[in-house]
Order: C-alpha cells, then sequence, then structure tokens
C-alpha cells in the first residue's frame, strides 16, 4: 500500500515537475524498492555461503545493494522504520527508550559478502541491538496488541480498503476515457 501511496504521490502535477526539475523523475523504481524489496533478495543457501537468488533490483546496482537493507531490512530486520516507531511510540506513550539508534550508527559498516554489500555492526553493540528488540517487545505488549488499538486498526484497514478500491475504481475511470466505455 505505501507503494501504491507512493505512486499517487509522484502523480500530482506539482510532484511530477519538481521530479522532472531536478532530474529524479526516473528514481521512482529505486525508492518503490526501497520500501518494499523483491521477495528472496537475501534468502542465502543452506550453506548460508552464496545468496539463492540473482540481483533482482531495478534502482540500483549490486554493488549499491546495502541501500536496500536501510528502509525495510529483510535480511535482519534491523532498519530505520523500526527505529522510527520504537523512537516515536516511547515518546508519545512515555516509555522510556533503552535504545539509542545514534550510538549504533557509529558502530555500523558495510561489509562484502558473496557478492553483495552488507550493512553489519560491532560484536560488542549486540546487546544494544537486544534492546531494539526488548523496546519493540515492551510497545508491542503495552500498545500494540491494546484493545482500544485492535479496534482502531481494524477501521483504518477499512478505510484502506476504500481507498484502495478508489483508486482501482479511478484507474479503470482513466482508462474509460482514454480507451472509451466499454474498456476494462
Amino acid at each position: 500500500m505505501s507503494v501504491k501511496i507512493f505512486g499517487e504521490i509522484c502523480k500530482k502535477p506539482t510532484i511530477e515537475n519538481l521530479l522532472q526539475k531536478y532530474k529524479l523523475d526516473k528514481e521512482n523504481k529505486f525508492i518503490e524498492e526501497l520500501i518494499n524489496p523483491p521477495p528472496g533478495l537475501w534468502e542465502k543457501d543452506s550453506t548460508r555461503s552464496a545468496y539463492k537468488t540473482p540481483w533482482l533490483c531495478e534502482g540500483r546496482g549490486q554493488d549499491k545493494s546495502f541501500l536496500y537493507l536501510i528502509v525495510k531490512n529483510t535480511l535482519n530486520g534491523i532498519d530505520v522504520a523500526k527505529w522510527d516507531y520504537c523512537a516515536r511510540d516511547c515518546y508519545f506513550l512515555g516509555i522510556p527508550n533503552s535504545f539509542d539508534h545514534q550510538r549504533l550508527l557509529k558502530y555500523a559498516r558495510v561489509l562484502q559478502f558473496g557478492g553483495r554489500s552488507e550493512i553489519c555492526f560491532k560484536f560488542k553493540e549486540a546487546f544494544h541491538l537486544y534492546n531494539l528488540y526488548r523496546m519493540r517487545h515492551i510497545l508491542h505488549t503495552r500498545a500494540y496488541q491494546h484493545t482500544v488499538k485492535n479496534t482502531i486498526e481494524i477501521m483504518f484497514s477499512e478505510a484502506l480498503e476504500e481507498v484502495e478500491k478508489s483508486l482501482t475504481n479511478r484507474e479503470k475511470t482513466d482508462l474509460n476515457m482514454l480507451f472509451g466505455e466499454g474498456y476494462g
């Protein structure tokens, strides 16, 4: 859904003009792949010494593969989306956050493995990474699984489904305008 919303934002004339002006209109595919990387991109074989799939991304080459681990890390789950919601939700819920992403960034390095670049952390930061997952667990038990939150989530999901229907219907309407009423 995030990719669809991003696509709709990019179709706005003001945004589209800015993207063209700064020659960024070709970056949409890269951004979409950052939000939702191809499935199986980081799966390793049984020996853990090679990747199961060839490089599938179009936005950047394999030499920049580490970029695909920043927004949605399907390799180990340590990504800025998790850092963001932990910091934000702890702040707004008044829960002390014991995870410091700035510290983790100090000990992050990009290393080569099997022809791809991965974001790696020093071993001494293992406990700090544990704090990230501990905070996530605390947020799940105190907030994310709360009955009021679950009710709101159902309502929000239903609203997103209506938005998706609207986008789908609009796409068909746009196609009808191009090809005539009998299309679709």
